[in-house]
């Protein structure tokens, strides 16, 4: 199989809209459009998935990366994979919904509350971790003008 085809199933938007569901999960079950174009570009992203995996219920987003330079490195390129990722975001979101994973209204909200504990492969429970910690770092926050601001990111 050829890095290519890899890509293809690392990427595909079934597997994505699965880590959209664990971030909704810990996000108390829905988040605003805005939110959830932020999970891939983060979760996806290894420096910042792995400050992510290492998250607890007491972390907030100003613990996890705002409250010292070198932390503020792991959002390095944010903005940039914010706009790549969004394409992708999309194609999940509508995969989700036809799915029925998915409920998509003024909110983006989920079927059916998933964890992450019960996930045994290693890999995927690390990315579906991280997802699931975005989700509550993300649901104490109350405005979405301040978390994009406080993550340097610039909606379009």
């Amino acid at each position: 199989m050829g890095i290519e085809n890899l890509a293809e199933l690392s990427f595909n938007p079934f597997h994505m809209a699965r880590i959209i569901m664990y971030f909704l999960s810990a996000a108390g079950g829905a988040a605003s459009f805005p939110r959830v174009y932020l999970v891939l570009p983060m979760v996806l992203y290894d420096p910042s998935r792995s400050v992510l995996m290492r998250a607890n219920a007491r972390s907030s987003l100003y613990s996890l990366f705002l409250d010292d330079q070198s932390k503020r490195e792991h959002l390095a390129g944010l903005q940039r994979r914010y706009m790549e990722y969004k394409p992708l975001t999309n194609e999940s979101l509508v995969v989700g919904a036809s799915r029925e994973w998915l409920k998509v209204d003024s909110t983006i909200a989920v079927s059916q509350l998933v964890r992450y504990q019960d996930i045994t492969e290693p890999n995927l429970r690390g990315l579906y971790k991280a997802a699931h910690y975005l989700g509550v770092i993300l649901h104490k926050e109350p405005h979405d003008a301040r978390v994009f601001m406080s993550l340097g990111v610039y909606p379009v």
